[in-house]
């Protein structure tokens, strides 16, 4: 019975990828030194308002003297711990999407050995995480999860000033068609992680 469930989750998890469509955030059309916030919830995404804005990056001028070039356009988002000592990014989806990813670097004024960790959510449980090292800045690093999420949230790890630059963020949003089937498999994979959960 155990591997049946397995192969419906196989066959419903392609049913979803065929009718599903990726969404994809560049920050170059935000304004420049304005937190992200809420100016992406028309796509069905919002960031808590702990990064420091929008930057241009260096091909317009470098702004802030991040020396920094986005991955996808000329802009990114900067977070430099100001008004945030954590370093820290929440992000959220009005509905749960089927994969995300983002790219991010260090920046200047960080120090080597300075890395991003990185949650993955769904319904409140913890589905995934990930630490990295960053490598120098302007070096990018690609980060992602692919599977059932309604948040991801990240940190950046590194004594004293470490900021870090985010760009590129894509999602994966299921059609219409496809929830229902999704909702099954985000189901599935909530009773698992519980069940971890509670075994450990």
């Amino acid at each position: 019975m155990q591997k049946k469930i397995k192969l419906l989750a196989i066959t419903i998890a392609g049913g979803c990828a065929a009718a599903s469509h990726a969404v994809v955030l560049r920050f170059d059309d935000l304004p420049r030194n304005k937190k992200v916030g809420e100016q992406y919830a028309a796509q069905g995404v919002h960031f808590s308002l702990t990064d420091w804005a929008v930057m241009g990056g260096l091909d317009e001028g470098d702004p802030g003297f991040w020396s920094l070039r986005g991955t996808n356009g000329t802009a990114f988002m900067g977070v430099n711990g100001v008004d945030n000592p954590t370093y820290e990014m929440n992000i959220t989806f009005d509905t749960a999407v089927t994969s995300v990813s983002f790219d991010a670097s260090r920046s200047e004024g960080s120090s080597t050995g300075n890395g991003l960790a990185v949650q993955y959510w769904l319904g409140g449980v913890q589905v995934f995480s990930s630490l990295t090292t960053f490598q120098g800045i302007n070096v990018w690093t690609t980060f992602g999860y692919a599977g059932p999420i309604d948040r991801v949230s990240f940190q950046g790890m590194g004594t004293g000033f470490h900021p870090y630059g985010v760009d590129n963020f894509r999602y994966t949003v299921p059609s219409p068609a496809g929830l229902a089937a999704f909702g099954f498999i985000a189901m599935s994979t909530l009773q698992r992680r519980r069940g971890n959960r509670a075994r450990g």
